[in-house]
């Protein structure tokens, strides 16, 4: 395993440390079987060559990148949705989290200029469907920091049980935090749009990122 990765896996823990939690349930590999990163949701792959060649800073930025497709759980929520167009969307709302954050990326992200980061990713995949529909082409690519796309469907719904199941222990253990703690904040955020959601595949992008947002206030 790189040195550099582990390093900004150490750092995930200490500047987003809820979704640190998570991550630690999740596999990680470097691997050349990926041209950049990607993810299944159940491994993370980053490619040798790929994050050799980053900075410190924008490696931290990929790790996060990629955590966020998982905690999102955006390999079981696209449905019949069009791969190419459903990362694409999403690439667009997680590096616009990012980047509010104040934190790097590796060249070749996705950015969109109208896209914000409490924006649910059904919403924006809605807008630029309807984009490409009204100029009769694909305009977009898969995403990624190659165009390729750096997500994959989930190997099975018992993938998606056991993330379900550790994203709940990691909001609970984040909520055992004194209430003015910054992650206690986003997890009690989290866990109560989850629950009183009815239709959890339209609010649980909004769910965690305007519980990060939340937290992004807390230290102006």
């Amino acid at each position: 395993m790189s040195e550099q990765l582990e390093i900004a896996y150490s750092k995930l823990g200490l500047k987003e440390p809820f979704i640190a939690a998570v991550m630690t349930r999740i596999k990680r590999e470097v691997s050349d079987k990926v041209p950049t990163a990607g993810t299944d949701g159940a491994c993370v792959w980053y490619n040798p060559d790929f994050i050799a060649d980053l900075t410190p800073a924008e490696l931290f930025g990929l790790v996060l990148h990629e955590s966020l497709h998982v905690v999102l759980m955006h390999m079981w929520r696209r449905g019949s949705r069009d791969m190419r167009l459903w990362n694409y969307a999403n690439d667009a709302i997680i590096n616009a989290y990012i980047r509010s954050r104040g934190y790097s990326l590796p060249s070749g992200g996705v950015y969109v200029d109208w896209v914000k980061d409490d924006m649910d990713s059904e919403y924006v995949y809605r807008q630029l469907k309807k984009e490409e529909e009204e100029e009769g082409e694909e305009k977009f690519d898969s995403g990624g920091f190659d165009g390729e796309g750096d997500i994959t469907d989930a190997p099975d719904d018992a993938t998606k049980a056991d993330l379900e199941s550790t994203i709940a222990a990691s909001a609970q253990m984040a909520t055992t935090h004194t209430v003015d703690h910054p992650d206690a904040l986003s997890a009690k955020v989290f866990t109560c749009r989850v629950c009183i959601a009815k239709h959890w595949e339209v609010y649980y992008s909004v769910s965690i990122l305007l519980g990060l947002c939340r937290r992004k206030n807390y230290h102006k």
